[in-house]
C-alpha cells in the first residue's frame, strides 16, 4: 500500500518571527521588490510592443504569450512577498510525514 503524505504547520517561533519581521522590514526587500516591479513592467512593455504585430506575425503572438506570462510570474511574487509580510499570524514553517 502506498504511503501518503500529510502535513503539520509549524508556526515560527519568538527568534524566527523577530527575524521575518526585520526581513520584511528592510531595505534589501524593498529594493528586491523593486527590482521585480521593474522586471514585471519590462515584460509587461514587451508584450505590448510584441501585441502590435501578434496579428500578422506568429514570433510576435509567441513572443507576447511569453511575455505577458513573465509579467504575471514576477506581479504573482510580488503578491506573495506583500501577502506574507502583512499576515504576521500566518508565519509557518511545514514537516512532512509519511501516513502508512
Amino acid at each position: 500500500m502506498p504511503a501518503t503524505i500529510i502535513q503539520s504547520r509549524i508556526h515560527v517561533d519568538a527568534d524566527q518571527r523577530g527575524l521575518l519581521a526585520n526581513l520584511f522590514a528592510s531595505p534589501g526587500l524593498s529594493l528586491l521588490k523593486e527590482v521585480l516591479g521593474a522586471r514585471c513592467i519590462e515584460s509587461q512593455v514587451a508584450a505590448m510592443n510584441a501585441a502590435l504585430y501578434s496579428g500578422e506575425n506568429e514570433t510576435a503572438k509567441k513572443d507576447f504569450e511569453i511575455q505577458r506570462k513573465q509579467a504575471e510570474l514576477y506581479s504573482a511574487v510580488l503578491d506573495v512577498l506583500d501577502d506574507i509580510g502583512q499576515k504576521e499570524d500566518e508565519w509557518f514553517t511545514v514537516k512532512l510525514e509519511p501516513r502508512r
